[in-house]
């Protein structure tokens, strides 16, 4: 996997909690250079009590490198409770 996807899996994964990941989707918006610091931001779309969508964003500076999606399995009987908006 790539620097971005792994970045980007990691941020997701710590915001989705207690869920196993069965889709994610990587969009390449910029390239960067293999020294340059990236910032990864993740947020929860979606938190139900059998699913969690994620998103995140991958900045080098200002600049938007990529965008991802994750879609996760809750493997807990509470479900995810952060901006949940339960099914």
């Amino acid at each position: 996997m790539s620097r971005i996807a792994d970045l980007a899996e990691t941020a997701m994964v710590a915001r989705a909690g207690a869920a196993k990941i069965f889709d994610l989707k990587l969009n390449y918006i910029s390239s960067f250079e293999p020294d340059e610091d990236l910032t990864v931001t993740a947020s929860v779309v979606h938190a139900g009590r059998r699913t969690v969508v994620t998103e995140c964003r991958v900045e080098a500076g200002t600049r938007l490198v990529a965008t991802a999606s994750a879609t996760f399995a809750v493997t807990r009987k509470e479900g995810i409770t952060e901006g949940s908006n339960a099914d």
